[in-house]
């Protein structure tokens, strides 16, 4: 309100707000957040349809809602008006090797991987180690997805999975437990 014509204010806002839901800060359900959500972001793109930042941020919301097609439109316009920025390479990666072109995602990713290893706001770098062990499985490129996958420190059960299944199709299913992935992580996810 005090800067009416500043794009990316109402983008952070609608950031913070998804900040808020997503780590338990507001008790709103997120069926009441989205209007105001996307209204913000509605506000941030008509002020300023060349923001790389706006297109950044929504982008990453249509990725967490599911709507790829529509995160790979806002990363593909984010990614042409700054095609260096780190975070912008991983989103669109991430898009690009789901939906639409997987080589040309793992380039995205590599390059996120060499620009910035450990992402703003992490300690590892195990999102990009995570991205790229994604981007090989989609390529069915199961011996880089399993050795990708290996270096992440932190496994998200969807990745255990992932990498598991490169390791059946690698070699005999019967063989999956005796793999050190499955046994590094097994009481995890029991």
């Amino acid at each position: 309100e005090a800067d009416p014509d500043n794009a990316q204010a109402y983008a952070w806002k609608a950031c913070t707000l998804g900040q808020a839901m997503i780590r338990g800060y507001t008790d709103k359900p997120m069926q009441e957040i989205m209007p105001e959500f996307k209204n913000l972001m509605s506000s941030a793109l008509s002020i300023d349809p060349n923001d790389f930042e706006c297109h950044r941020l929504q982008c990453a919301v249509n990725k967490m809602m599911g709507d790829m097609k529509s995160a790979l439109e806002h990363g593909k316009k984010a990614y042409d008006l700054n095609p260096n920025d780190p975070r912008m390479l991983d989103r669109d990666g991430n898009c690009l090797v789901k939906i639409d072109n997987v080589d040309e995602g793992l380039k995205h990713l590599h390059k996120a991987l060499e620009l910035d290893p450990i992402p703003q706001g992490a300690a590892t770098s195990c999102a990009r180690y995570d991205a790229l062990t994604v981007g090989y499985f989609c390529k069915e490129d199961f011996e880089k997805c399993i050795s990708w996958g290996e270096k992440i420190q932190y496994m998200e059960a969807s990745s255990w999975l992932t990498i598991l299944y490169s390791v059946s199709k690698n070699d005999e299913i019967s063989k999956v437990k005796d793999h050190n992935i499955y046994k590094k992580y097994e009481s995890n996810f029991k």
